[in-house]
């Protein structure tokens, strides 16, 4: 017998932390997501490698505010409702195919 699960929208704001684990797919994922908030998004534990670096100088190079401390391993992205400031950008992904599939757009 299957359990149904009824999912229910906020009805207040939602406040939380999570924390990340060493992973450039959901790093990437979770930079990606925070551009989706109209607050700033700190991020601690983001994986430093060539994929995630990618993915923030794509995000910074489309408009979105990110200020990158690696010696704390944090994160701040200032969010901006999923609508990117800067609308045509070349972008170089290099291999990464994260930041492919989620920055391209034809």
């Amino acid at each position: 017998m299957e359990t149904v699960k009824e999912i229910l929208p906020f009805t207040r704001p939602c406040n939380g932390s999570v924390v990340i684990p060493g992973s450039k797919s959901i790093s990437n994922r979770a930079l990606l997501l925070s551009c989706f908030s109209k607050n700033q998004v700190t991020l601690r534990g983001v994986l430093k490698s060539q994929d995630v670096n990618l993915m923030i100088e794509a995000l910074k190079k489309v408009g979105v505010d990110l200020d990158v401390n690696w010696n704390t391993q944090e994160l701040k992205v200032q969010g901006c409702k999923g609508f990117a400031p800067i609308k045509k950008q070349n972008i170089e992904v290099g291999n990464a195919g994260t930041v492919a599939r989620f920055l391209y757009f034809p």
